[in-house]
């Protein structure tokens, strides 16, 4: 839209012009983490890389998690199953996490679960270090392990290096995916 309202040459509607206004801010706001430090990424700039990494993955989604501290923008993707349920990742931010999900029909306890799968991650990631979370909950889906490092690769001069990053992420998919086939 944004392309053919530039591309119209001389527009002499407030109206046209101003929504033309708007939606550059809003795509420089949405490009700004291209150019930002990631701590001083904004929602819309979160919302610009999740595209990024969403076209990397085919299975990835990305959308605003909220929660009882404020929630934030997540993005999940390599979904697997395993018994019992689903291993996955997702990005809350700049944390990367392994999550487990229970299956609606598991007759297992979640808390066993959880722990089985947690440890299963942190024995057995090495490229990309998962370790466990400082606190676990006990829901139908439950973070299993952090990552250890930083996931969001950065140049010297702060501004993110996408490409590095995204190997950060396809490694560990490919660690996850390879512990959730080990352990069916």
């Amino acid at each position: 839209m944004l392309d053919v309202l530039k591309g119209a040459g001389e527009v002499d509607s407030d109206v046209i012009l101003d929504f033309r206004d708007y939606l550059e801010q809003l795509d420089a706001a949405v490009s700004s983490f291209q150019t930002l430090p990631p701590q001083s990424w904004t929602g819309a700039a979160w919302q610009g890389f999740f595209e990024i990494v969403k076209a990397e993955f085919s299975d990835a989604n990305w959308d605003y998690v909220p929660n009882a501290i404020g929630g934030f923008m997540g993005l999940w993707w390599n979904w697997r199953t395993v018994p019992g349920g689903q291993v996955y990742l997702r990005l809350e931010e700049d944390k990367l996490v392994a999550k487990v999900e229970a299956a609606a029909n598991n007759s297992e306890d979640r808390a066993a679960l959880r722990d089985r799968w947690s440890k299963r991650v942190v024995a057995s990631t090495s490229s990309v270090r998962f370790e466990r979370p400082p606190r676990f909950g006990n829901g139908t889906t439950m973070t299993v392990a952090v990552s250890a490092a930083p996931y969001l690769q950065t140049r010297s001069d702060g501004r993110l290096d996408l490409q590095m990053t995204l190997q950060v992420l396809q490694r560990a998919s490919r660690e996850i995916s390879q512990i959730a086939h080990e352990w069916r």
